[in-house]
């Protein structure tokens, strides 16, 4: 192994002397078409004045009257959005129809019922995942109070909106 890499190392210095050594005559001549262009490339016309001058000239911004800051189309003097001519006005906000809001389903399940030894009814319901067993006045996930407990359905009422909500068997 060392008498390898010695060997080698040798053979490395060999071949660099002898690179070293040749002339440039003895080196395989190339020629290369240089491109040629119709016109003559000439240097940069800077100086360090122009660079200057250049720095000192205020830039001038284009003034579109725009506010990126501003929600809402152009404002005229006076605070009038400006409406192109061809659109109608917008009807007043008193016009407007009320709409209730769409409430979400209640994460309430009705699995069944049981008689306690008094005889008091208790609706067992599922109130996303426990398992709750409710009482006629009692609140189920905070928001929907238990109204009544019949044969197979619960009645409550949801805080929000007052509204009716009725649990059945499946």
């Amino acid at each position: 192994m060392g008498r390898s890499r010695r060997s080698l190392t040798r053979l490395w210095l060999a071949a660099l002397v002898g690179a070293a050594a040749c002339g440039p005559a003895d080196r395989a001549v190339t020629t290369r078409a240089e491109p040629r262009s119709a016109t003559p490339v000439t240097g940069p016309d800077l100086t360090v004045q122009r660079i200057d001058l250049a720095r000192a000239a205020p830039i001038a911004a284009a003034s579109t009257g725009r506010n990126p800051f501003r929600f809402g189309g152009a404002r005229q003097a006076g605070g009038v959005s400006a409406r192109p001519a061809d659109q109608p006005p917008l009807p007043p906000p008193d016009g407007l129809p009320v709409l209730p809001l769409p409430l979400a389903t209640p994460p309430l399940r009705l699995l069944g019922f049981v008689t306690m030894a008094d005889g008091a009814r208790v609706a067992v319901v599922t109130v996303g995942g426990d398992l709750v067993m409710a009482r006629v006045g009692e609140v189920l996930a905070g928001r929907f109070r238990v109204v009544e407990i019949g044969a197979e359905m619960v009645a409550l009422t949801d805080a929000v909106g007052e509204r009716p909500v009725r649990l059945s068997l499946p």
